[in-house]
């Protein structure tokens, strides 16, 4: 069977383009034509271009784009370089709706997801209905949503008409959050099957098997913030001094927090993943960091983000390791910190096994 994936591959974000290469990849794996959608509103794209002058900016960070240009442009190459090398994409960049309506791409199935592809905020206060395969005009074609996220625990009510038009003409839904399932079910009725997003589906010996260009060889905090947060830095800061080892952070900017010894701003999808495999401790706010170190049993805590917590905690929910998010920390003494971050790791693995299997289950049926 031909199938067409659109998601947001584009985005010059780590966990985007690594669940874009896992679906793609296991759809593949399953016997299937796989194929990305190469789809990206010109907007993102110009959001993402690597450049020094910008309109609208200010003078210090026109500065700060000068003294950050070629890391910055490192960290761009390796993004490419490697959707280049992992990611199946139609021939043609499509950044025209209008365009992605009239094209003619014979899929058999169409599958949007995963990623937070249905989250009204990422499009300004509205709904994308691309995104929920709205330009797919052939009747015969099945409309798949695998891990589709809303990114929140709730939608606002003036999005229920528009949406319940949309998830009608999806004929097999998945989500990645549990409140998922519990939104569609308020917008349209309809059920739903929660599923695991798509790095699970890879093998971790598979991920390891990546390439990557940084190496760091002494043990090491990996810290990696998706919005900032003084508890995750308290955290790290009491670790690092407790344990003698160094703080290693993530990030594009040049700007170092007090408790990091190095900033990391050249890593690419395949460094991201590395730096949370070898990594003696993972803190941090993010879904997809978060994800990782499930995935490679890193002893890690989860901050909660202040808007879009509800993934994090949906994730950990399935896994039955809640307690590994913080929401407010509640301890000074790095003892009491050094065991919050250990969890059953055999019981994780068991329960990682369980899920995936029900979510290539739910990709066999409706690929059938």
């Amino acid at each position: 069977m031909k199938v067409g994936i659109l998601t947001f591959h584009k985005a010059l974000n780590y966990g985007a383009v690594l669940q874009a290469f896992a679906l793609n990849k296991k759809i593949g794996e399953m016997g299937h034509e796989s194929t990305l959608i190469d789809y990206c509103d010109i907007g993102m794209i110009e959001q993402y271009k690597v450049s020094i002058f910008k309109k609208n900016i200010s003078f210090k960070r026109t500065i700060s784009n000068i003294i950050t240009y070629i890391p910055r442009k490192t960290r761009y190459n390796k993004f490419v370089l490697f959707s280049t090398k992992f990611l199946n994409t139609t021939s043609l960049l499509i950044t025209d709706e209008n365009v992605l309506r009239k094209y003619n791409f014979n899929f058999d199935a169409y599958i949007c997801g995963s990623d937070q592809v249905w989250n009204p905020e990422i499009y300004g206060d509205t709904v994308n209905p691309i995104y929920f395969l709205d330009f797919v005009s052939n009747q015969k074609a099945i409309k798949i949503s695998y891990a589709a996220s809303f990114g929140r625990d709730e939608i606002e009510t003036k999005f229920y008409p528009e949406m319940k038009k949309y998830l009608e003409n999806i004929k097999f839904l998945s989500v990645r959050e549990n409140d998922g399932v519990n939104i569609i079910k308020k917008i349209s009725g309809q059920d739903s099957q929660q599923v695991v997003d798509p790095v699970f589906l890879i093998k971790p010996e598979e991920w390891s098997a990546m390439d990557a260009s940084i190496v760091i060889k002494k043990p090491y905090i990996l810290i990696y913030l998706m919005e900032s947060n003084l508890d995750l830095l308290k955290i790290a800061h009491l670790l690092s001094k407790d344990l003698s080892i160094e703080v290693i952070n993530i990030t594009p900017s040049i700007l170092k927090y007090y408790c990091v010894d190095k900033n990391i701003m050249t890593a690419g999808p395949s460094d991201f993943v590395s730096l949370i495999k070898n990594a003696s401790y993972v803190i941090t706010n993010s879904f997809h960091a978060t994800a990782f170190s499930i995935i490679f049993n890193r002893p890690f805590l989860t901050l909660k983000h202040s808007k879009w917590n509800s993934r994090m905690q949906s994730l950990l929910n399935t896994f039955g390791i809640s307690t590994q998010m913080i929401t407010k920390l509640s301890t000074d003494d790095p003892v009491i910190l050094e065991k919050m971050f250990h969890y059953d790791t055999n019981k994780i693995n068991i329960l990682i096994e369980r899920e995936i299997r029900k979510s290539i289950d739910f990709l066999k049926k409706a690929l059938k």
